[in-house]
C-alpha cells in the first residue's frame, strides 16, 4: 500500500533503517489505533463520492442488463403477478366457503403458495441485479416448496396437519440451540414458562404422531420408510426427482464447498481466469426458467383443489406462459454465447 510505504520511508529517514527494522513490529502495533482512525476518517470523508460512483455504475449496469433480458424478465414478472392474484382469489373463496372438508390441506397449500410468490419476487430482484447464482439458490427453495405442494396434495388431511404441527418441533429445536449458546452470545435467558410450554407441546405431538415425529422430516414418517424420510425421498415419492441435477447445482451456492467458489453461472468460462465477485449479465437462464416451472407447479396444485372453470383456465394460462418464459430466457443466453464466440 502506497500510504504505508510513505510512512515507513519517513520513519527510516527520521530514525534510521536499522532501528526501524529492529522495532518495526512494536512501531506497527503502537501506531495501529492512530493509523486506523486516520484511514477511517479519510474513508468517511470520501465515502459519499465513492458511493455515488458505485450507484451510478450499478444503475448503468442494471439498465444494460434489462435492455438485453427485458422480454424474459418482464414475462416472469407478469407470471408472478398472475400467480399472486389467482392465489388471492382462491383464498377469498375459501374464506367465504363455510363448508370445507380439508382445512389443513388447503391451509398448508395456501401458505406454501404465498411463500412461493414472495420467493419469486426475490428471484426477480436478483435477476435484475445480475446475480444468477443467488437467484438459482433461491430457486432451490422454490423447488422444495413445489415438491412439498405435490406431497401434501396427494396425501390426506392428517399429513397436512402433521406438517403444520411440526412448527412446534422446529421451535423446540431452536429453543435448545438458543439455551446452549445464550451465555456465550450474551442473550437474555428464556423464561421457564416458555421452555416448559414448548416441551409440553413437543411431548404431546410425539405421543400423537409417534416416537419418530421429533426427528428431521418426522412429519412425513408415517408415509415414507425410515431410510427415505428426507427431502430426496419426498422428491422421489412425488416424481420430481428428475430435477435433482439442477437442485444439486443450486446447492453449491448455499453451502461452503469449493464448487461454489470455482463454478459460477455468471461466467461463460469457468477456467479460473476470472473470479466473479459481483454481478454479471450472463447465466440468468437456469434460474429464470426453473423459477417459472416451479411456480407454475405450485399454483396448479393449489388451483385444482377446486375445479371451478376459472381456476382451470388460470392453470392452463400459467402452463402456456411457463413454456414461453423458458424459451425466452434460453434464447437470450444463447445469443450472448454466440456473440462471445464470434468475438474470439
Amino acid at each position: 500500500m502506497k500510504w504505508f510505504d510513505e510512512i515507513l520511508q519517513d520513519l527510516i529517514e527520521k530514525y534510521g533503517e536499522e532501528k526501524v527494522t529492529k522495532n518495526l513490529d512494536k512501531l506497527i502495533n503502537n501506531s495501529l489505533p492512530e493509523v486506523a482512525q486516520l484511514i477511517r476518517n479519510s474513508l468517511k470523508d470520501s465515502s459519499q463520492d465513492m458511493l455515488d460512483e458505485h450507484r451510478l455504475r450499478r444503475t448503468s449496469f442494471e439498465s444494460r442488463l434489462l435492455l438485453r433480458w427485458r422480454k424474459p424478465i418482464n414475462l416472469l414478472r407478469a407470471f408472478q403477478v398472475i400467480a399472486l392474484e389467482s392465489g388471492e382469489e382462491f383464498y377469498k373463496e375459501i374464506n367465504a366457503d363455510v363448508v370445507n372438508d380439508e382445512p389443513d390441506k388447503i391451509k398448508a397449500l395456501i401458505f406454501t403458495h404465498a411463500r412461493a410468490c414472495r420467493i419469486t419476487d426475490e428471484i426477480l430482484c436478483l435477476l435484475r441485479g445480475g446475480f444468477a447464482d443467488a437467484a438459482f439458490a433461491r430457486w432451490r427453495t422454490l423447488h422444495e416448496l413445489s415438491v412439498l405442494s405435490f406431497f401434501i396434495s396427494k396425501n390426506d388431511n392428517e399429513l397436512s396437519q402433521s406438517y403444520l404441527d411440526y412448527n412446534v418441533i422446529d421451535s423446540y429445536k431452536e429453543m435448545e440451540e438458543y439455551t446452549s449458546y445464550q451465555n456465550i452470545l450474551g442473550l437474555k435467558p428464556l423464561d421457564e414458562i416458555t421452555i416448559e410450554s414448548l416441551e409440553r407441546k413437543k411431548n404431546n405431538l410425539v405421543m400423537r404422531y409417534g416416537r419418530n415425529y421429533s426427528k428431521k422430516y418426522g412429519w412425513a414418517a408415517n408415509i415414507l420408510p425410515a431410510e427415505k424420510c428426507n427431502f430426496k425421498g419426498i422428491e422421489e415419492w412425488v416424481g420430481l426427482n428428475h430435477l435433482r441435477p439442477y437442485y444439486k447445482l443450486a446447492c453449491n451456492n448455499i453451502h461452503s464447498g469449493a464448487k461454489g467458489s470455482l463454478y459460477n453461472l455468471g461466467l461463460i468460462k469457468n477456467d479460473g481466469s476470472v473470479l466473479l465477485c459481483g454481478s454479471s449479465n450472463y447465466g440468468l437462464a437456469e434460474a429464470g426458467q426453473n423459477t417459472a416451472i416451479s411456480l407454475q407447479q405450485i399454483c396448479t396444485v393449489l388451483l385444482i383443489q377446486r375445479t371451478e372453470y376459472e381456476h382451470l383456465v388460470f392453470a392452463k394460462v400459467m402452463e402456456i406462459l411457463s413454456h414461453e418464459i423458458c424459451e425466452a430466457f434460453v434464447a437470450v443466453q444463447k445469443q450472448i454465447e454466440l456473440e462471445e464466440k464470434n468475438a474470439l
